[in-house]
This record gives C-alpha cells, sequence and structure tokens, in this order.
C-alpha cells in the first residue's frame, strides 16, 4: 500500500492506494513553520487508526516542507510515527499543487488556501518563484488573509450595518484583546481563515466582493506580475479560496493576462494520478 498526503495548514487530505483501490480520509493540517514535533506527532499517530496495512511508501505533499533541512526533518516524523520501514518521500506543497495540475507539462502555478505561494513550474521543477513571506508579512488574497481583511474592518467598525449584524449574529461580538490572544496560538492563519465562508455566503453585497477582488489585486501585483509569462502557458490554482472564488479571480487575471486559467479545489486526485502514472 502507498500513503499520499496533501497538507496545508488547515487540514490534511490523506490517500490509500494499491492498484485499483483507494481509500481517501482527513487529519488536521501539519505546518512545520507553526507547530512543535509532539503537535506533528499527536496527528501522525492519529494517521494510522485508519489503516491496519503495512505501507510501502509515503508522498507527503505539505506545508511548511520548504528546505531541505524542512524535509529532513518532516521525512523523519513520517518514519518515526507512522511506518519506520516505509520508503518516504517529503516535498513542499507547492510541488504538489504543480504536479496536480500539470504532471509533467509546463504551467504558472498557485495555491490559494488558508496560505499562498506560487511560481512556474517547468513539468520537473520549480524554476521561477515570488518568496511567499506567511501570514504575517504576505499570504495576500489566500483565506488567511481575507479573514484579517474582515476582523480588520470589523474592529475598526467599517463594515456595512447590515454585514455587521450578520457578523455579530454568526460570530458573537468581540474586541481586539480576543485577537490578540488568538495571535499568539500556534496556528493564528487557521483561525483568520475560517472567516471566509462568511465572506462567501455574502458575495452579493458589493463591500465583501470588493474586499475580495482587492485583495485578489494585491496577490497578482506581488506575485504574477513579476514573472515573465508567455501568453500559451496556463495560469493554474489550487485551494479552497480559488475554487470558491474563481469568478471573482478570473476577472482579476483578466485585467493583467490573457492566459487560460484552471482551478482544483483539492489536489489530491491529480496527486493520486500522478503517482500511478509515474512510479516512484
Amino acid at each position: 500500500m502507498k500513503l499520499i498526503a496533501d497538507s496545508g495548514s488547515t487540514k490534511t487530505n490523506w490517500a490509500l492506494y494499491q492498484g485499483t483501490s483507494c481509500r481517501i480520509f482527513k487529519t488536521e493540517g501539519i505546518n512545520l513553520h507553526f507547530m512543535s514535533e509532539e503537535k506533528v506527532g499527536e496527528i501522525l499517530n492519529s494517521v494510522k487508526l485508519h489503516f491496519c496495512e503495512a505501507i510501502s511508501s509515503i508522498h507527503f505533499y505539505g506545508a511548511g516542507v520548504s528546505n531541505i533541512d524542512k524535509v529532513k526533518v518532516m521525512s523523519g516524523y513520517l518514519n518515526k510515527y507512522i511506518d519506520n520501514s516505509a520508503e518516504v518521500h517529503a516535498f513542499s506543497d507547492f510541488l504538489g499543487a504543480c504536479r496536480a495540475l500539470f504532471g509533467k507539462e509546463e504551467g504558472v502555478v498557485s495555491i490559494l488556501g488558508t496560505g499562498a505561494s506560487t511560481g512556474v513550474y517547468n513539468g520537473v521543477d520549480i524554476i521561477q518563484s515570488v518568496p511567499s513571506l506567511g501570514f504575517w508579512l504576505g499570504d495576500e488574497g489566500s483565506g488567511s488573509d481575507l479573514g484579517k481583511r474582515l476582523i480588520k474592518a470589523y474592529l475598526r467598525d467599517e463594515l456595512p450595518l447590515e454585514l455587521k449584524t450578520k457578523f455579530e449574529e454568526e460570530y458573537g461580538s468581540f474586541g481586539r484583546e480576543h485577537i490578540f490572544e488568538i495571535m499568539a496560538t500556534e496556528k493564528p492563519n487557521a483561525y483568520f481563515a475560517t472567516f471566509v465562508p462568511f465572506l462567501k455566503s455574502n458575495l452579493d453585497e458589493e463591500w465583501a466582493s470588493h474586499l475580495v477582488s482587492r485583495a485578489f489585486d494585491e496577490f497578482v501585483k506581488h506575485n504574477l506580475l513579476k514573472y515573465d509569462v508567455e501568453g500559451n502557458l496556463k495560469f493554474g490554482f489550487v485551494g479552497s479560496v480559488a475554487f470558491y472564488f474563481q469568478d471573482l479571480l478570473k476577472a482579476t487575471l483578466a485585467k493583467y493576462f490573457d492566459n487560460d486559467v484552471i482551478t482544483l479545489q483539492n489536489p489530491m486526485q491529480g496527486l493520486i494520478d500522478f503517482h500511478v502514472t509515474n512510479v516512484q
């Protein structure tokens, strides 16, 4: 049996497959930038509750697996907590997005989920990328960024009255002290991303759609416009934000590019197809 994981800060999708048999399940997200070994181990231990078969190989694509040191750390955790006899491969979640979207073809790839990242993929490697500055300094257009913009507007009393009323009916009222407490937690980015469904359900309100469009515009300016993109290259997006707000995203992209755009909510099926086709 082979195990594939696509892990972001909010959740991890797992696929256990052999031949035509495939089981998919979810656990809490893993991000090495924010989490201790104890917390990662707790999540990985929970993975073993979903199967009893021996695992021949593990292919883990994860947020925070950003350099060779993080690859070694994550690989060690996978052997330690899941199966110490399995062949382990740890990659960035971004490479996972590349493979899921384009396989071995070229494309401009973006992740817009809890966080945001971009790069140009040549079918094998990422050949250009703009540094992802994370939740505190970047991640424009991501779920955490959209939530942060919404919360800032709420705390500054900038929400239209009708939206403010809806917001407090759903989440209650709170002040900046509550947010300061959240900022000191292990995954503040995931907390802010939980407000994205509110924006999605209120997109008919001009204020909400403008907030999202403004965030996407900043995402394009700070990321995609930095690449020398040829007209025949496709733009590919993965992540719930890109998927659920794809009309606004495509409208923003059309202001700057004529390239075709494809979106995937979840890269897992693409990753399964990639590993079935490209045996590792």
